[in-house]
């Protein structure tokens, strides 16, 4: 299933935790695509330099009130 504009949207901006390594890396997603039928962010980290493309189940996201 492909996903819409409107989907992918409703992550920009959010604040989450991506997992690498062992490390737990405060980051803001600043886009989002599907690549290869796979939904990936570009996050950003809130402390340090840079951004990188990564798988979105790499990403935790917190759980919006109201959903």
């Amino acid at each position: 299933m492909a996903a819409t504009v409107k989907e992918m949207a409703q992550y920009l901006g959010r604040p989450g935790h991506y997992h690498v390594q062992g490390m737990e890396v405060a980051v803001k997603v600043t886009d989002a695509r599907v690549s290869f039928g796979q939904v990936q962010f570009e996050i950003e980290p809130y402390s340090g330099t840079g951004s990188a493309w990564v798988a979105q189940d790499s990403v935790q996201l917190p759980v919006e009130e109201g959903k």
